[in-house]
């Protein structure tokens, strides 16, 4: 067992029909006669017994921790005589149908129902059908911090909060309106049934049960965290959102605040060094507006090979004091030349001609030389004055592959930005010379 409650007074109480709905509620209808049945949150007029016996109906919230709950409901419904609800359902926008029979001539009816009264004197019951629907009285109001102005990369939170004035409201469908992704980042947006990663440029939140309050604590809300992006050219902007209820009734609400912006220059915008200096540069970043909140770093790149970008005394904190500077100093690197040679092969050579030298000197020795040792004398010189070719051609180094290090030389273009936050960035084209 999960739940249980009683539900009388002192008299004949009997459940007939019942129905529950997603949230917890199970609404209940029957017959009583009891004059002490648990009455709560009903409308006017519905508060006491007006016959022998009545048709009650009771909404009980099974996930309530308090008796008096507001979202627990339970009245009488009939008139003068005797009324019994036998059946109930209900529809996802709150409302309650209630179907009975009734002996009353004064049960309560609407303007342009399909019958408003008892047929005549025989006429001593009829069914009935009563359709119940909450007094909606919902209020949205929209919300944004921080008050003061922030700047582009930096958050603004806009929040939209539910108030329930009347009865108790089964539910809501909110659809917040995101900016584009040219304008703002959605960083995030939080509240009951409001999706985790939100595509511009709207996100739907469906709201679960609103209990009546009259106090923004216990009310529903809706969060969203946004962060605006550098327009061109600067400048202050303001920055909007909004959202729209369209169930159960019609809402708006929306709110705004500024945005300010930066503008960044380089002076000089070019420079002429020789490979192994530096060139500086002074950035300035000057606030649009009445200031500056965020911090903002500055940064190089497209820089050519062997270069690099330093800047003196980091990122600039605040401007809400006015322009701010720091040197861009770009750092070359000298050229070197790096020659690999290939390897010597003399020595081959130079083996030879020792060997050679001796194999003349065994051949001449012996006196009178026959026809072979004279042939082979010949021989033996044509290889010596082949190798001694050799040696001259390809005895001697040579040289391999040059290696050049460093920063060429040339005319270069490179970007100086200043980033500030999510989305927020200015740059500048800078030139460089390297000799």
């Amino acid at each position: 067992m999960t739940y249980f409650s009683y539900l009388g007074g002192t008299a004949i109480d009997e459940g007939d029909a019942i129905a529950v709905d997603s949230n917890g509620g199970a609404y209940i209808t029957g017959v009583t006669s009891s004059i002490n049945f648990p009455v709560l949150h009903a409308p006017l007029g519905r508060e006491n017994l007006t016959a022998g016996k009545d048709a009650f109906v009771t909404r009980i919230d099974t996930t309530a921790t308090k008796q008096d709950a507001n979202t627990h409901f339970s009245f009488y419904l009939g008139g003068s005589l005797d009324d019994t609800g036998t059946g109930i359902a209900v529809d996802s926008a709150g409302g309650v149908y209630v179907a009975g029979s009734t002996a009353s001539g004064n049960f309560p009816v609407t303007t342009g129902v399909l019958k408003s009264t008892l047929s005549g004197p025989s006429d001593t019951s009829d069914a009935f059908v009563t359709k119940l629907g909450p007094a909606i009285s919902l209020s949205m109001t929209a919300a944004v911090s921080p008050t003061t102005p922030i700047g582009v990369g930096g958050q603004a939170t806009f929040t939209y909060t539910i108030i329930n004035n009347g009865d108790f409201v089964p539910g809501a469908t909110v659809v917040v309106n995101l900016p584009n992704s040219d304008t703002a980042s959605v960083v995030s947006i939080s509240g009951t049934g409001c999706p985790a990663t939100p595509t511009p440029p709207t996100a739907t939140c469906t709201l679960g049960p609103i209990a009546s309050t009259t106090t923004t604590t216990t009310s529903p809300q809706i969060t969203v965290i946004l962060a605006p992006h550098s327009q061109e050219p600067p400048a202050p902007t303001s920055l909007s959102d909004s959202a729209v209820m369209i169930a159960p009734i019609s809402l708006s609400a929306s709110a705004s605040i500024t945005v300010n912006d930066y503008r960044l220059s380089l002076t000089p915008n070019s420079a002429t060094v020789k490979a192994g200096s530096a060139a500086t540069y002074n950035a300035q970043v000057s606030p649009t507006g009445s200031g500056f909140p965020g911090s903002v770093s500055i940064s190089c790149t497209g820089l050519p090979t062997g270069a690099s970008c330093s800047v003196a005394n980091g990122s600039i904190t605040n401007l809400n004091t006015g322009p701010q500077s720091r040197a861009v100093v770009v750092n070359t690197t000298v050229r070197t030349t790096t020659t690999t040679e290939l390897r010597k092969h003399g020595l081959v050579y130079a083996v030879w001609f020792p060997v050679s030298g001796l194999a003349f000197l065994g051949l001449g020795v012996g006196g009178t030389m026959s026809r072979k040792r004279r042939v082979a004398l010949g021989l033996l010189i044509g290889t010596f004055f082949v190798l001694v070719f050799l040696q001259a051609g390809c005895g001697s180094s040579s040289t391999g592959t040059t290696t050049t290090t460093g920063t060429p030389a040339g005319k270069y273009t490179f970007t100086v930005t200043a980033s500030s936050g999510t989305g927020a960035s200015h740059s500048q084209i800078a030139q460089l010379e390297v000799q």
